[in-house]
């Protein structure tokens, strides 16, 4: 559509919103339609007025003025569809920013995350912190990883955030088949979804104790591509450096009353917070550390991770933007409406009645001095001057065929004719004006 526009009217640039264009074709037909509408009005004059004598009749009217006024709405409405749809040409060069982000959340489900050194434990704590970042990040995509011993993904990025509350709510010890933790797997999954993707770009937000007993010898490796991949990481320490101790689970995951976790050696295992291989990593990516274990609220340990994960926005980059020129066709517009408006659709001039028809219609409201000086001695006048208008169609009927001074006999249609008007027997008033027309006096006839 643009480019049939363009092709026809040599615009330059392109439309923003070329669909408005179609309306262009449509102004023809109002002026056709304009047209049409002035020619049936006309068709009924006729059968009051002789044709030759309508632009003469209608006192002060002037066709090319009315036609000049809606050309100027028409060529008003024009350029208003032209601003409408946003013409551009010309670029600027204006800065970009991404305000979009891509956040993965990984959770460590090992049975580690079961301690009770923070309320009402690990896990239980971080899926709170969790759920405060989802609902304060409306308009960003949200991935959701699992991992323990190795990881998976469990919500791939999507905008579609009770999804993700809803998986996140399921993710309890046991999730994962492989026990332990591999602070490598949470880097592994994100690394490859971002190559999947395509993306320029995200920022992962491990949730976990740190104890990596799996993937110390990848981290360092994967912190590498992360940083090349623009992936930038944001470690959550989850628990105290103190620790506790952790429950025995059952086979569904579930921590067993009494029961604790032991070593080979029998001993009750009491698991700590490790920060030193989270700091590393988010050091390496360009990331920070928070621990969710510090004194504060949970409120204000969630306000610096999103503040973190706010400085990963894309910096402001120049790129080429089109410039918008709606200005320009929207001045146009205005301009005609002002022009229209002012326009008059009467000419400017003194009002005189160009006819004897108009002369005979001054006589709705009284006859003018003149024709009481040369019919007053007439009948029929005098039933008139008492609106006695069949008495005055009678006598007027009588007396013009006997007068015999044609002056007269002119006053006296025009008299015949008002009282048939006040009637309503427009017929024959038309017929008596019609008469009065053939006064040879030219004084008359400028009346």
């Amino acid at each position: 559509m643009t480019a049939l526009f363009k092709s026809l009217f040599a615009l330059p640039g392109h439309f923003a919103a070329p669909e408005w264009l179609w309306f262009l074709p449509a102004l023809p037909l109002l002026a056709l339609l304009r047209w049409r509408a002035q020619h049936l009005s006309r068709r009924g004059l006729p059968g009051l007025i002789s044709p030759k004598l309508v632009t003469h009749l209608i006192r002060g009217a002037s066709e090319p003025l009315r036609w000049m006024r809606f050309l100027l709405f028409l060529g008003a409405l024009g350029f208003l569809v032209l601003a409408l749809a946003r013409p551009q040409f010309g670029t600027e060069q204006a800065e970009a920013r991404s305000r979009s982000r891509d956040l993965f959340i990984a959770l460590d489900t090992s049975r580690s995350m079961l301690a009770v050194d923070l309320e009402p434990n690990r896990l239980a704590r971080a899926r709170l912190a969790i759920h405060e970042i989802v609902d304060s990040m409306p308009e960003d995509r949200i991935g959701l990883i699992a991992f323990a011993g190795n990881g998976f993904l469990l919500a791939p990025l999507t905008l579609d955030h009770p999804a993700v509350v809803e998986a996140l709510d399921q993710m309890e010890p046991g999730l994962v088949p492989r026990g332990g933790t591999n602070l490598s797997a949470p880097l592994s999954v994100a690394l490859d979804q971002l190559r999947r993707s395509g993306a320029d770009g995200a920022a992962l937000l491990i949730f976990t104790d740190g104890e990596d007993h799996e993937g110390k010898g990848d981290v360092a490796l994967l912190a590498k591509q992360a940083k090349e991949a623009e992936l930038v990481v944001f470690a959550v320490g989850v628990g105290t450096e103190s620790g506790a101790i952790i429950p025995a689970t059952d086979d569904d995951g579930k921590a067993i009353p009494g029961q604790f976790v032991e070593d080979d050696a029998g001993s009750v295992v009491r698991s700590r917070l490790q920060p030193a291989a989270l700091q590393e990593i988010s050091a390496a990516t360009g990331g920070v550390y928070v621990n969710l274990g510090e004194r504060g609220s949970l409120t204000t340990v969630v306000s610096r991770v999103l503040n973190a994960v706010e400085a990963t926005t894309k910096e402001a980059e120049a790129r080429p933007k089109p410039i918008e020129r709606f200005v320009w066709p929207l001045g146009v517009a205005l301009m005609l409406l002002v022009a229209a408006w002012m326009l008059p659709t009467h000419w400017r001039r003194p009002l005189r009645a160009p006819s004897a028809v108009l002369a005979g219609l001054v006589l709705l409201f009284g006859l003018p001095s003149r024709a009481g000086a040369e019919a007053t001695d007439s009948r029929g006048f005098e039933a008139l001057r008492l609106n006695d208008y069949d008495g005055a169609i009678e006598a007027y009927e009588k007396e013009i065929p006997l007068e015999k001074d044609p002056d007269k006999a002119t006053w006296m249609q025009l008299g015949l004719g008002t009282a048939a008007f006040r009637k309503g027997d427009y017929e024959k008033a038309k017929q008596a004006f019609s008469e009065a027309l053939q006064s040879p006096r030219k004084d008359l006839a400028a009346q």
